[in-house]
C-alpha cells in the first residue's frame, strides 16, 4: 500500500496491523517504510486494518481515511483474497485544534476520544501532555469528540475495554471540532 499526506507520497515513522475478523490467528503487521506498506504474509480471510503513525509530542498530521481500490476502509472490514487492491493511507495536515482549561488539575494529559465507537483505535484518539491547567491539541482530526483529562498516564488499549473506557468517560465534555 502507499502513505500520502496532503495527496502527495510520504515517508512517516509507523505500522499498520492486518487483524483478523474472528480473533483466530495472530494479526499482520507491517511497518510503514520508504515504500509504504507491506505485509509480507497474510492468509486470505475477513481483516480490519489499523494504522499508527507516529507524530511525536507535535501532531503534524492525522489519520483522514484508508482505502481499498475506490472503497472506504477506515473503519470497515473486508477480504483479503488473491488480486487485492493496493492500500492506499491519507494523512492529512491543518486539523482542528482544541484548547481551554483543565480545573483542579496541575498538569497530565488531555485525551480527545471519538464519540464513534469504531473510531476508538489510537490513530483517532489524539492525547497532549499539559503543565498548569491550560492545554492545547493540534492537527485533530474533525469530528465529536470526549474530553477528559487524566493525571498519570493513558494507555490507548483502554478504550478497547468497555468497562474502562466507559469509566474514564464518564465525567468527560463533549467537543465538535472541524477543520481549520
Amino acid at each position: 500500500g502507499m502513505v500520502g499526506l496532503d495527496a502527495k507520497p510520504v515517508q512517516v515513522d509507523g505500522s499498520a496491523s492486518l487483524r483478523p475478523i474472528d480473533g483466530d490467528g495472530s494479526p499482520a503487521e507491517a511497518p510503514i517504510g520508504p515504500a509504504g506498506l507491506h505485509f509480507a504474509a497474510v492468509y486470505p480471510g475477513r481483516y480490519r486494518l489499523q494504522v499508527w503513525v507516529n507524530s511525536g509530542f507535535v501532531r503534524r498530521h492525522y489519520l483522514d481515511s484508508v482505502w481499498l481500490g475506490e472503497r472506504d476502509i477506515t473503519t470497515d472490514e473486508f477480504e483479503v483474497a488473491p488480486g487485492l487492491a493496493p492500500l492506499r493511507v491519507r494523512l492529512k495536515s491543518g486539523g482542528g485544534r482544541v484548547s481551554g482549561t483543565v480545573h483542579d488539575r496541575d498538569g497530565g494529559i488531555v485525551v480527545l476520544v471519538p464519540k464513534d465507537e469504531r473510531q476508538r483505535l489510537p490513530a483517532f484518539v489524539a492525547t497532549a501532555f499539559f503543565q498548569g491547567s491550560l492545554f492545547q491539541v493540534e492537527n485533530v482530526r474533525p469530528g465529536d469528540y470526549y474530553a477528559v483529562a487524566v493525571k498519570g498516564t493513558f494507555n490507548h488499549r483502554w478504550m478497547s475495554d468497555s468497562v474502562h473506557g466507559a469509566r474514564l468517560l464518564s465525567g468527560a465534555r463533549t467537543v465538535q471540532v472541524g477543520d481549520t
